[in-house]
């Protein structure tokens, strides 16, 4: 669609909106210029990442990607270009490939699908949680585009706590309502989580320290004590490090995450205060 917003009709139509688990996540979904595909402009993909992240002050540590399609390409580019960034990946239909030039055809791209990736291209990533979907009658996009990833990123060998494959024998192309319907995935995304980054030595949080271990306050335990810390930790007289708004945010997280996942089946209403901290970053087509 354009990138200027006027196609936002196939943002709502395509993609886990309508799942009552997104209400825990920050959504951003970004949409591709015109005669470009999304491997081509991987870099732009991690750049707006970074800056909602930190702009927001998000959980470093539940930052996903998901993309469906030509989505689900540039899902993988942009992990294979920041592999230290993402916590886990959705690709539905899709299939791997490096960042690639810009004048990568889309109809190129899409042979990728048939080629067995890489160990060494794919050897930066070979830890990252990944969900893969695909339907078998797919014509657009080779099912191989994911059988062969999996094979690729461990297959069998691999826990299926951190590579999982979904296919549907009977569908095509159009599976991304199935696949994001899927009842375990939200929580399974929820659960993988990275370890917390030093900030004291990350260029994009400026003035960040580390507060020493014997100085670190205790979390509170409940949600309320949670957004009263927050709340005191981000009053404008407290100037808080970005430690100090990581370790309160982070800590809402894992208490509302915790909770949710104890009974992910509940249904969740958009006017719950419950917001995780984390994100997701949808990549359609």
């Amino acid at each position: 669609g354009h990138e200027d917003g006027r196609d936002l009709g196939k943002v709502r139509n395509n993609g886990p909106w309508t799942q009552a688990a997104v209400k825990r996540l920050f959504l951003v979904a970004p949409q591709c210029p015109e005669d470009v595909v999304w491997p081509a402009i991987a870099d732009r993909v991690v750049a707006l990442t970074k800056q909602v992240r930190d702009e927001f002050s998000l959980d470093p540590s539940r930052i996903y990607i998901t993309g469906l399609s030509m989505g689900g390409f540039g899902a993988f580019a942009a992990a294979a270009a920041a592999p230290d960034l993402f916590a886990a990946l959705i690709a539905v239909c899709g299939g791997f490939t490096k960042p690639l030039p810009l004048d990568t055809s889309l109809n190129s791209l899409l042979q990728l699908a048939k080629v067995a990736p890489k160990k060494e291209d794919v050897s930066n990533i070979s830890e990252l949680p990944v969900w893969l979907f695909h339907g078998m009658k797919d014509r657009t996009v080779d099912p191989d585009g994911s059988m062969l990833l999996w094979q690729a990123l461990g297959g069998k060998v691999r826990s299926k706590a951190k590579l999982r494959i979904t296919t549907y024998e009977a569908l095509g192309h159009q599976i991304w309502s199935s696949a994001y319907k899927t009842s375990d995935l939200f929580s399974w995304l929820l659960r993988q989580k990275k370890p917390k980054p030093n900030l004291a030595g990350d260029e994009s949080a400026p003035g960040a320290q580390v507060t020493p271990a014997k100085a670190k306050r205790k979390a509170p335990s409940s949600r309320a004590g949670l957004r009263a810390a927050l709340r005191r930790r981000l009053a404008p007289e407290a100037e808080p490090s970005a430690a100090d708004r990581l370790q309160v945010v982070s800590a809402i997280a894992d208490d509302e995450i915790d909770e949710w996942d104890s009974d992910k089946d509940a249904d969740v209403h958009p006017d719950d205060d419950a917001a995780s901290g984390s994100w997701a970053f949808n990549d359609t087509e």
